[in-house]
């Protein structure tokens, strides 16, 4: 590690810390980069530019220890304390808590997430797949529709797994009104809407579907997949000639992506 002069003035002292943190950085030496970013605090405590960038590599080594310290210590100056911030270095450990096959301690992890930020998604999600790993399906399905109610954003991640769950519970009729639910929570969630399209599809309640796709394109959502998922809910509902309308719409889209 590069000396630095020790009667430097502090400010040209964390300069050049702060430079060469970032120097180490850049060429992927994160262990060297983080030594020099330690440098500055030991100049000022609480310098927040230094526990920001050792926050962040902390989290690039996967130190959750080292990063949620740094994180703690950032809210504590700030004075902008966020438990969801922090929640999710639990949700980090237990996800590798996971990959071991070690579900109690993950379980035990992603519980304290919940009680530290109530309002944080994920640790549902997570332990929703614990459950279903376990097959018990009835707490996973519970879990996810937490998931989907905290994050409407992400609620995509748990299509698949609750579809599936619902089947093997028998309980595949639940699916529509589990994908209306996702929809009165983000009436713009496209995937949801497509999910909910294709059951109605399944249903033979092919306008219904059709309608629910013309109000994506109508939000201004009309690329290539979702015209040819209109197209082919249209084929038994509508005209040759309206076919072919849309099978214009989707060449147009072809060519403008062409261009």
């Amino acid at each position: 590690m590069l000396t630095v002069r020790p009667n430097l003035d502090q400010n040209i002292q964390i300069e050049i810390y702060k430079s060469l943190a970032l120097d180490y950085e850049t060429i992927g030496d994160l262990k060297r980069s983080k030594r020099e970013a330690e440098q500055i605090l030991i100049i000022e405590k609480q310098n927040q530019w230094a526990l920001l960038f050792l926050l962040n590599i902390g989290e690039k080594l996967k130190d959750w220890d080292y990063a949620e310290d740094k994180a703690k210590r950032l809210q504590k100056i700030t004075g902008n304390y966020n438990n969801k911030e922090l929640a999710k270095y639990l949700v980090y450990r237990s996800d590798e808590k996971i990959k071991q096959n070690e579900f109690e301690a993950a379980e035990l992890l992603l519980n304290n997430a919940i009680k530290q930020a109530p309002e944080y998604g994920t640790p549902h999600k997570f332990l929703g797949e614990i459950k279903m790993v376990k097959r018990d399906l009835v707490r996973a399905v519970e879990y996810w529709e937490n998931f989907v109610r905290l994050s409407p954003k992400d609620s995509h991640k748990i299509f698949d797994n609750m579809e599936s769950a619902l089947f093997d519970l028998g309980r595949y009729s639940e699916v529509e009104n589990f994908y209306r639910k996702v929809l009165e929570n983000d009436s713009t969630n496209v995937a949801g809407t497509l999910r909910l399209a294709n059951v109605l599809n399944e249903k033979g309640e092919d306008q219904a579907a059709v309608k629910l796709i013309e109000g994506i394109i109508n939000n201004g959502s009309a690329n290539i997949s979702i015209l040819l998922m209109k197209l082919k809910l249209s084929l038994s509902i509508q005209t040759p000639a309206e076919l072919g309308h849309q099978i214009d719409a989707i060449l147009n889209q072809l060519e403008m992506a062409d261009e």
